[in-house]
């Protein structure tokens, strides 16, 4: 009969040491941008101060009269076309422009102006993005921290008695053989109530080890607590997209598309030893 022991090391949760604030998720120079599949769709609003007309895909023309709308501008993935999806409340309409060759929306502080004379739109569209990094002075503080390391204590250990193979295993070969001419009339059949407990459909097979958990007191591997002297600052992104809806005869801006957004992160330039 073989002891062996399988030591559990407690779980300890450790403790965030950087904390990161944020305020929206963010793509540089996008403001509020979210990559779709094979693409990247920016939402904010749109106020249009005066009225318009946008030519869907179906060549149909929809009046967008003076107010605030939800709006999206659609990129795709190569950056070579933009769609212009305003929500009125008869149902989305949507126009498209073609984006000139090595034009940019996505980079920062891009810009384009999209034709739409080119597009078959009765409006122009001036689309940019820009982005700004703002950072506080350096500061110095105590936070928590831990590392794992050998510590000696009181800690759970599992135990677990490894008891072998079964009988018919530790016998030797040969062992209970009958020989020929051992068997007297009827030896060798088995009658009702000559099995003992151990003869049965499991006899044989391995035996699973018997197992059970102890508090024991001695070195574990653990995690260990304490304080460290840090020094850190925070920087915010400012991203932001806007396009502007032109009257191409006067030239008048005619409504804005906006969207922002920012991200607040805590730098770390040192941490001191945890103590």
């Amino acid at each position: 009969m073989t002891i062996y022991k399988v030591t559990l090391m407690k779980g300890f949760q450790m403790k965030t040491i950087m904390k990161k604030y944020k305020m929206a998720t963010v793509l540089a120079g996008l403001g509020l941008g979210v990559i779709a599949c094979g693409g990247i769709t920016i939402g904010g609003s749109l106020q249009v101060d005066k009225a318009f007309s946008l030519v869907d895909g179906k060549n149909a023309a929809t009046a967008v009269a003076p107010g605030v709308y939800e709006t999206k501008l659609k990129i795709d993935k190569k950056e070579t076309e933009l769609v212009f999806d305003i929500k009125l409340k008869t149902g989305d309409v949507s126009a498209k422009f073609k984006i000139p060759a090595g034009s940019s929306i996505t980079k920062d502080s891009g810009k384009v102006v999209l034709k739409g004379s080119d597009n078959g739109q009765t409006f122009d569209l001036q689309a940019e993005s820009s982005s700004r990094v703002q950072n506080t002075d350096t500061q110095q503080g105590e936070e928590s921290c831990s590392y794992s390391a050998i510590v000696t204590g009181w800690h759970s250990e599992t135990f677990c008695e490894d008891r072998g193979p079964s009988s018919e295993q530790e016998r030797g070969p040969g062992h209970g053989e009958d020989r020929p001419g051992d068997r007297g009339p009827g030896h060798g059949e088995d009658r009702p109530g000559d099995r003992g407990p151990d003869h049965g459909p499991d006899h044989g097979k391995e035996q699973r080890p018997r197992c059970h958990v102890e508090q024991v007191y001695g070195p574990y591997q653990g995690t260990v607590y304490g304080t460290q002297s840090v020094s850190y600052y925070y920087s915010t992104v400012s991203d932001g997209t806007s396009a502007h809806v032109i009257d191409p005869a006067s030239g008048a801006i005619l409504g804005t598309f906006s969207s922002s957004s920012s991200d607040s992160e805590k730098i770390y330039t040192s941490r001191g030893s945890c103590n």
